[in-house]
């Protein structure tokens, strides 16, 4: 059954890669219509957010921050993440003072 599943997926790539219209899209647009339709408010509540791998950190890195350490020496050396990316997000979100 699962091989079904895989074939049928398959199909419909192929299908949107010579240019028609991808089923998973008509699907997507038919819900969100229909949700759309019973008033139904979607997304994430405006006003809250995630709490971060970095809010353990804060000071710690604000203080790097403030001291010009870059954000990639600060992820790898001193707090040993794996990512820049969401540090420059975290950092642009919690307003971090640059020098």
């Amino acid at each position: 059954m699962l091989t079904l599943f895989a074939l049928f997926a398959q199909i419909e790539r192929y299908y949107y890669l010579l240019g028609f219209v991808s089923l998973f899209f008509l699907r997507t647009k038919e819900a969100l219509a229909a949700k759309k339709a019973q008033r139904v408010v979607l997304g994430k509540p405006k006003g809250t957010f995630r709490v971060s791998i970095f809010d353990k950190d804060r000071e710690h890195i604000q203080r790097l921050f403030l001291f010009g350490v870059p954000q990639k020496q600060i992820v790898e050396r001193h707090l040993e993440y794996d990512t820049t990316k969401s540090l420059r997000y975290y950092t642009g979100r919690a307003n971090f003072a640059s020098k």
